[in-house]
């Protein structure tokens, strides 16, 4: 259809009291020359490489040896989440929550999620919200994933539908993300 893929900030600047942990941009030559454990994923292209705790050696190789230095990266100080929810939002709505990682008996403080969308004010038609329990019980955001691409994880057929339909209306109307 000749529309470009959108680019989504999956950290949005107007949700950054939520997230609970240092975030920050630089390259893969930038963090290899570290030996601090951080979580890395692509900036950009977000199927580059999954994102990843990197480890020094051998694991962190298997998933980015053959990607250059200059490989503009996001970066976030590796934080312990006991579980992980996905959020779908339709409309600035919550159609649904699904846990997808961790033990279903941590408490998530849904008031977080109901503070974040109030925060997040340019918020596509569709998106999920990845909402996390850390180890001290506090609840953060883990990510933001655009509507377009993201996985149901369990999520009503119908509601599914709804949420991809509108998100890529949005897309192919000219909205930018």
């Amino acid at each position: 259809m000749g529309v470009p893929r959108p680019a989504l900030d999956t950290w949005p600047e107007a949700l950054a009291p939520f997230f609970l942990r240092r975030l920050w941009t630089a390259t893969l030559g930038e963090v290899r020359a570290s030996d601090a454990p951080v979580f890395i994923k692509p900036l950009r292209n977000v199927k580059t490489f999954p994102g990843h705790v990197r480890n020094v050696g051998r694991p962190d190789a298997m998933h980015t040896a053959m990607i250059a230095d200059d490989c503009p990266i996001a970066c976030s100080e590796v934080v312990e989440f006991e579980s992980e929810w996905r959020c779908f939002v339709l409309e600035g709505r919550v159609l649904d929550v699904r846990r997808y990682k961790g033990t279903f008996r941590s408490s998530v403080d849904w008031s977080v999620l109901d503070a974040a969308l109030e925060s997040f004010r340019d918020q596509p038609a569709g998106f999920a919200m990845d909402l996390g329990v850390l180890s001290d019980g506090r609840t953060a955001i883990v990510e933001v994933n655009d509507g377009y691409s993201v996985g149901g994880y369990g999520l009503a057929a119908a509601h599914y539908a709804q949420l991809l339909q509108a998100r890529s209306r949005e897309i192919v109307a000219g909205r930018p993300s």
